[in-house]
């Protein structure tokens, strides 16, 4: 059973560490760690990618333009890591706006593991009461490594295994991504069970949003794009333009085109799969979009 964290005036000082952790009202101290380190790391590029998924990505209706009315409700998943922290502040701002203009409310219940979204979905709750049918927060269980605030190891990793929701959308994010392979690296070892079971729960749409950086080969092997595309209908790779965009379209095509072929070999075992590439930059976005069929009992 998981249970909902409900703050009231008992809850605070339960919350401080955890809101120490996400970096909530550090003034102009010096900051220590490894997600201090990766939170000043391509915020331009991260805010880029935050702004352009609330505005034509999020609570989009299927088959429907980003200027009709959007869905009012949602579940979502949103892993550890500042990427998706960005991603989250973005979304709430965006919420908050579209309920002001249109006098209409969402409901939206956030899933995370990481401090950083956990600060910022609570600070926003304590602020702004009225709006908290927008951020109804569920901690992912387990000991939190105050290295990369969050919570590590095999206690949240078996929760999550245990977790039987369909989520709307699952934000996430890697410390490297080879897009030859599709395979996702992290930093610390202790991450990779808690990481490998976040990429296999299910959910409608999932984000992996990638900065300009991390396109290479590094860390702990956590999970591959299989894990991503076989537990949901469609998954999207943010990243921003480089010199490089044309051999990470090329790289990603070839692995679309391994892992969902355009046919299908046999009825049943193959279900439609979109796996998506879109790439910001200072024109229009470039997006690649692949149609096919995934072989939901092959591990390769």
């Amino acid at each position: 059973m998981i249970a909902e964290k409900r703050y009231s005036s008992e809850d605070q000082d339960s919350l401080s560490g955890i809101r120490d952790l996400a970096g909530a009202d550090s003034g102009g101290e010096l900051s220590y760690g490894w997600q201090a380190c990766q939170r000043h790391r391509c915020t331009d590029e991260k805010q880029q990618m935050a702004k352009h998924f609330v505005d034509h990505e999020f609570l989009v209706r299927s088959r429907h333009s980003p200027e009709a009315s959007r869905e009012r409700v949602a579940s979502i998943f949103a892993n550890s890591g500042t990427t998706p922290a960005t991603v989250v502040s973005a979304a709430i701002d965006w919420l908050v706006n579209e309920w002001k203009e249109f006098k209409e409310p969402f409901t939206v219940s956030w899933f995370t593991p990481g401090a950083h979204a956990i600060g910022i979905i609570r600070d926003f709750r304590v602020r702004h009461p009225q709006f908290r049918s927008i951020t109804d927060l569920f901690l992912i269980p387990g000991p939190v490594d105050p290295e990369v605030e969050a919570v590590v190891g095999n206690v949240p990793a078996e929760f999550m295994e245990k977790l039987k929701i369909g989520f709307a959308y699952a934000l996430l994010s890697a410390f490297s991504f080879d897009m030859r392979t599709g395979n996702a690296y992290f930093q610390f070892e202790r991450e990779i069970a808690p990481q490998k079971a976040c990429a296999q729960l299910y959910a409608e749409r999932k984000y992996l949003f990638l900065d300009s950086e991390k396109f290479r080969t590094q860390g702990h092997f956590a999970y591959n794009i299989r894990d991503l595309v076989k537990s949901s209908r469609e998954v999207t790779i943010y990243t921003v333009s480089t010199t490089k965009n044309d051999m990470i379209v090329d790289q990603f095509k070839r692995l679309a085109s391994k892992h969902i072929p355009k046919t299908r070999e046999e009825e049943g075992r193959f279900e439609r799969r979109i796996l998506r590439l879109i790439v910001l930059g200072r024109t229009m976005p470039r997006l690649e979009e692949w149609h096919g069929y995934f072989d939901m009992e092959s591990d390769q």
